[in-house]
């Protein structure tokens, strides 16, 4: 099984941290220990591991250019996709857009990813309101094509430089001290979480999201 890169390992964190806010899922976790100092140490370490792996310094203009245009479609697609599912679904729209806002910068290469797997698992579901739900994105404009082009960005950050900085020194720790937070409370969950939906909210709906 192939390690996780350190920005899947940040997307990964950001997701199971967006599931905590279902009560269910505060229930269950609460039961072994999951208090609101634990959440707060939580944020606090993603806060950190975001500021050490985006440092200035170590973002070479090409990755910028690129982020740019990533900044530039979710200017363009994101309150599309919010003004739509809101009117038509409050309750999809909470789904789709939960710890979701308009955001700039390199933060785009963990926030993007999520949207687009959630807009794109609409149209996989089982459920037909989740279905009617993409196939209103696509009238409105969200085609799979457009998808493809915020993909295909993404892709071209990993190639560059950006991807694999040198510095700054603190950020292996601070992403060790992220993920060893996540592993002890992503392998809890798993155990007293038996409801597949919430397991998909918290990022376990995938073969390769077991933590490493």
């Amino acid at each position: 099984m192939a390690k996780l890169t350190d920005m899947q390992r940040l997307a990964r964190v950001l997701e199971f941290i967006a599931g905590l806010s279902h009560p269910e899922v505060r229930a269950a976790l609460n039961g072994r220990g999951f208090s609101q100092h634990e959440a707060d140490e939580g944020f606090r370490l993603l806060r950190e591991a975001l500021e050490a792996f985006y440092a200035a310094d170590a973002q070479p203009p090409t990755a910028l250019d690129t982020i740019a245009l990533l900044d530039a479609w979710e200017n363009r697609w994101l309150p599309v996709v919010a003004a739509a599912l809101e009117r038509h679904d409050p309750k999809i729209a909470r789904s789709v857009l939960l710890n979701i806002q308009q955001t700039r910068g390199p933060r785009l290469l963990v926030t993007l990813p999520t949207l687009l797997d959630r807009i794109e698992a609409l149209g996989a579901s089982a459920h037909e309101p989740e279905r009617r739900a993409r196939s209103l994105l696509t009238r409105r404009g969200l085609t799979s094509e457009v998808i493809d082009e915020a993909r295909t960005l993404l892709r071209e950050t990993t190639r560059l430089p950006m991807a694999l900085p040198l510095v700054p020194k603190r950020r292996k720790p601070t992403l060790d001290s992220l993920w060893s937070w996540y592993r002890e409370w992503s392998r809890i969950a798993r155990v007293v979480i038996q409801d597949r939906r919430l397991l998909r909210s918290l990022g376990f709906g995938k073969p390769s999201a077991t933590p490493r």
